[in-house]
């Protein structure tokens, strides 16, 4: 259930774990089933990154997994780390453990 690719410095890996217990309380907090197919960590150009994977069957109503409200509160509960949506292929969040780029001036 949880993947790892590349090298990933075990204290990512440790906020990955956490990230990944917190998640499905979140979810069930608000009455929604914690339907996470996989949960995937991975880096690339130094940021590390992890990947909630949705199991679509499973999901009953895909717009309450996608408000607005649902990335903020998951926000919140997760001290502020950033939360985005990815539906282009499936449905997934996607959470940065490390700090965002800037983006140069």
């Amino acid at each position: 259930m949880f993947e790892t690719n590349n090298f990933i410095s075990r204290r990512y890996q440790l906020q990955a774990q956490i990230v990944a217990k917190r998640l499905p309380q979140v979810l069930q907090q608000r009455g929604l089933e914690a339907a996470f197919a996989e949960f995937l960590l991975t880096s690339t150009q130094g940021m590390v990154l992890l990947f909630a994977i949705l199991d679509l069957p499973r999901v009953r109503r895909l717009e309450a997994y996608t408000t607005p409200e649902l990335l903020h509160h998951l926000s919140t509960d997760l001290q502020g780390l950033p939360v985005f949506l990815s539906n282009s292929n499936g449905l997934r969040y996607a959470i940065p453990l490390s700090p965002l780029p800037r983006l140069p001036k």
